[in-house]
């Protein structure tokens, strides 16, 4: 089966032996059927298969750039191969992937008998080393959310479990567009820092919902996995397909206290609550890419630390304090 997507100036073509692969990308990414060619093209070749039938190594004689256990819905391991212009992944238990920057292909295999939480073989095997192919054209992930608030495009971080997601959230629950809870794409152009997303997918644990959002059931939910839930930002807002001239930072990190007090950070603080999604040590001119990038965009923003409490509307109106001044 093929079908032919389009996302911004790039034309992704698809071919695979799986309708549920098809229904996947639908669900999970931003991609859209067109038949339109646009400026770049980048083929997909996604396979379902048996759990034997998938490739665990890259050839023989290309480094390993790391390898070791991913925390998916438990401690997986995975390996990350790099000769070049070539790149290989796999992840226990998911499958395969391999990357070709140069002739602009992705093969992905995925282990049809034993993925019981489908959102991370989407994320594995198709988002990330899409993310990974854009790097070509400038565009970095950032692990934050992408919010627009008063006319403001801000990104909101912090370290894994530091209420990204639940801070998103509560500015979504407030009317403010949202493009992502954790992967934005950033792209320096024409003096600015533009955001967009190849995902619209928006996470909330079962602990958030309970305690700040109890109108949100689980009706809503793509799927349900380990008490989190993932639901569509399109069921719940109007789309966001780009977010413009990002301007502030917002570092998050939980007191377990009520209110929620924001104060200005300096740049170099920050860098450190980006490691290590955004920023990976250890991969040569791939890593020193990223961090130059990041380092120029924390030099070109406003950065501030929140001590994030637990009362929602008062962490919104501190947001909004903040953007008025």
């Amino acid at each position: 089966m093929k079908k032919q997507y389009g996302w911004q100036n790039f034309t992704i073509r698809l071919e695979t032996n799986s309708d549920r692969i098809i229904d996947l990308i639908q669900q999970y990414t931003t991609l859209k059927e067109d038949p339109c060619v646009r400026e770049h093209q980048i083929e997909l070749i996604m396979q379902d298969r048996k759990q034997g039938l998938v490739s665990q190594s890259a050839p023989e004689g290309v480094e390993i750039f790391a390898q070791g256990k991913i925390r998916l819905e438990e401690l997986r391991e995975y390996a990350y191969y790099r000769k070049d212009s070539e790149a290989w992944y796999w992840y226990e238990g998911y499958g395969s992937c391999y990357l070709n920057l140069e002739e602009r292909r992705i093969v992905a295999e995925r282990i049809l008998d034993s993925v019981e939480f489908e959102y991370y073989s989407v994320f594995l095997l198709i988002l990330k080393p899409l993310m990974d192919y854009l790097r070509l054209f400038e565009y970095y992930r950032f692990h934050a959310g992408c919010v627009e608030v008063m006319g403001h495009s801000i990104l909101l971080s912090g370290e894994s479990g530091g209420g990204k997601s639940t801070a998103t959230f509560a500015l979504m629950e407030k009317g403010y567009p949202v493009l992502s809870d954790e992967m934005p794409l950033l792209r320096f152009e024409s003096g600015r820092y533009d955001a967009v997303s190849i995902s619209d997918t928006i996470k909330i644990c079962e602990d958030s919902r309970q305690r700040f959002f109890k109108n949100y059931s689980s009706d809503l939910a793509l799927e349900a996995w380990r008490k989190e839930w993932y639901m569509q930002l399109r069921d719940q807002r109007e789309p966001v397909e780009k977010l413009d001239d990002i301007h502030h930072l917002f570092v998050l990190k939980k007191t377990g206290k009520k209110e929620t007090k924001i104060t200005s950070m300096h740049p170099a603080a920050a860098v450190s609550s980006l490691f290590p999604v955004t920023i990976k040590l250890g991969r040569g001119k791939e890593s020193e890419a990223v961090f130059r990038f990041v380092m120029e965009f924390l030099d070109a923003v406003a950065c501030y630390e929140v001590a994030f409490g637990t009362d929602m509307d008062q962490f919104v109106q501190a947001i909004e304090g903040v953007l008025d001044d």
